[in-house]
């Protein structure tokens, strides 16, 4: 996938993997908490990409519709990660990025 096509991706890392989960009500829960609500109709697509190692959590890659979207939430998400760490409700999140 050429870096053009992923100007508008996030890759989070470090999610653990249910039965019958579904990514757009996780990825609702990251935005609640990090005060940057996520509209479905601002997604894309979403998908849990796997790994080169079978024992490693498999990472979520999102495409939001704007590359001003994707922007707004890694920059409420880092915000947020830097005032609180204590309140993700239930979710364990190691580290979202860019998807280059």
């Amino acid at each position: 996938m050429a870096l053009r096509d992923r100007l508008t991706n996030i890759d989070i890392q470090n999610v653990v993997e249910t039965r019958q989960e579904n990514l757009v009500t996780i990825l609702q829960k990251i935005g609640d908490n990090i005060s940057n609500p996520v509209d479905s109709n601002k997604i894309v697509s979403i998908a849990r990409v796997p790994t080169v190692d079978k024992e490693k959590r498999k990472n979520i890659i999102v495409r939001f519709c704007s590359k001003l979207r994707r922007d707004e939430f890694l920059a409420a998400f880092k915000t947020q990660r830097m005032k609180n760490t204590d309140s993700r409700q239930g979710l364990t999140i190691e580290y979202i990025s860019e998807n280059l």
